[in-house]
């Protein structure tokens, strides 16, 4: 994620997902690597790659959120961050020039920082990920991206992207 509200949350890029298939030799046990068979090995390091594309947003995408009354209703509950959107938009309209440019700039990165809150809890579901999923199907054209020998593991991948965003807890059951 190199670009969007993520881009300066964490490093969200090809490297961090190579350290994170690096980390799970230390977080796995050996005995269960060993347990691994090559498709649950293939899973995880897929995962690895695929499990922050849920904070990607196209263009449409993010005019959809802004425009969507419950992302407004989120960031209310950010009284900080809803006081400077209200009281720039309120600048913007009453601005003319450059400073009126300025004032733009300063929504954006406003509206930057709300949607970074507003998708941290929701990137991670059954259907942005099955979306996603389908893009990639797509951009590819292989319908068998997530298939070996004609069997599906796309189901498995998602829920295992999806994991982690869970409280620790669920995934201790």
């Amino acid at each position: 994620i190199l670009a969007g509200p993520f881009r300066e949350y964490t490093l969200h890029n090809p490297g961090h997902a190579k350290k994170l298939v690096h980390l799970a030799e230390y977080v796995i046990d050996p005995a269960t690597i060993e347990a691994m068979t090559p498709l649950d090995l293939s899973i995880s390091i897929i995962a690895c790659y695929l499990h922050d594309m849920g904070m990607c947003l196209t263009s449409r995408e993010r005019s959809q959120i802004l425009a969507d009354p419950t992302f407004e209703d989120e960031l209310r509950r950010w009284p900080q961050l809803w006081d400077s959107l209200a009281t720039t938009r309120r600048e913007w309209e009453a601005a003319k020039g450059p400073h009126k440019l300025e004032l733009e700039l300063r929504l954006f990165q406003l509206q930057e920082a709300g949607l970074t809150a507003f998708l941290r809890p929701r990137h991670a579901t059954h259907k942005r990920y099955s979306d996603l999923t389908a893009r990639l199907k797509e951009a590819t054209g292989r319908s068998d991206l997530f298939s070996v020998s004609g069997v599906s593991f796309e189901e498995e991948l998602i829920a295992v992207c999806m994991s982690h965003n869970l409280d620790v807890g669920v995934l201790l059951e």
